[in-house]
């Protein structure tokens, strides 16, 4: 199969039939998609894999986010898996954020291991896990969990307090300095929630409520930071999943 990858860059619309090819990819793949609202963002660089006919058979994104682009969005249209797409649009997505100079993030689905070869492939840095971070994309209550990868590793930050809530994705993460209770801050989160904290590990010693997690990026200031997971319901019913992870995450003490 002959394909093409065009590189759509941020401030322009894709038409309304690529529009609509790539809605369906995505609807066709999952349960439940939670973010299709974000697909054609003018904000975004777009990638389009289209066969020698012109159908749409693969997609992927990337946004700026300070002194990283965040990739999201890979996806190859089932009929067309096995043939090296999905690496094709990697390359090329990568290949256009090291132009830039810029750092690339991302995260993971371990629903199976392809995704985290490909990313390991690449010579991308698995970082920090995300234990039952989707709920009922695949299918109807299925947790899946993801791993942040990176290419580059840079000094550890400070944190600075503030609270980031997802209602729609029933997430939320707080970014954590010290200087309040944080075991009162959890506690206002749903137990059916993701929840994780960012901080530099003196600050969260003794805090039994959580389970370290790696380290993570605060994409607002490009901080890299010690993650750790609040132990709730969401957080048991995806470790009772049994995740696909075949990565070692890099250890804290890795980043200096």
């Amino acid at each position: 199969m002959t394909i093409s990858i065009e590189t759509h860059e941020a401030g322009v619309s894709l038409d309304l039939c690529d529009q609509r090819a790539v809605l369906d990819l995505f609807g066709a793949a999952y349960y439940r998609y939670h973010y299709f609202d974000d697909i054609d963002r003018l904000d975004r660089i777009r990638f389009l894999a289209r066969t020698h006919d012109g159908a749409l058979v693969g997609f992927c994104a990337a946004e700026q986010f300070g002194m990283f682009y965040k990739l999201s969005n890979l996806l190859v249209d089932r009929r067309a898996r096995g043939q090296g797409i999905g690496r094709r649009l990697e390359y090329t997505r990568l290949r256009y954020v090291r132009h830039t100079g810029l750092g690339a993030y991302v995260s993971c689905a371990c629903d199976t291991p392809a995704s985290q070869r490909l990313k390991l492939e690449f010579g991308l840095l698995p970082i920090g896990a995300r234990y039952g971070y989707r709920v009922n994309v695949t299918a109807p209550g299925v947790v899946g969990s993801s791993i942040v990868f990176v290419d580059r590793i840079g000094l550890l930050g400070t944190a600075e307090e503030s609270v980031m809530v997802d209602p729609k994705n029933e997430r939320a993460r707080v970014i954590f300095d010290g200087s309040t209770d944080l075991v009162e801050q959890l506690s206002v989160f749903p137990s059916d929630w993701y929840v994780d904290v960012l901080s530099q590990p003196e600050v969260i010693e003794g805090v039994d409520l959580l389970a370290p997690a790696g380290i993570d990026i605060d994409l607002t200031d490009g901080s890299y930071l010690y993650c750790h997971q609040l132990k709730n319901d969401r957080y048991n019913m995806a470790l009772t999943a049994n995740p696909t992870i075949i990565c070692f995450l890099m250890r804290p003490e890795d980043v200096c």
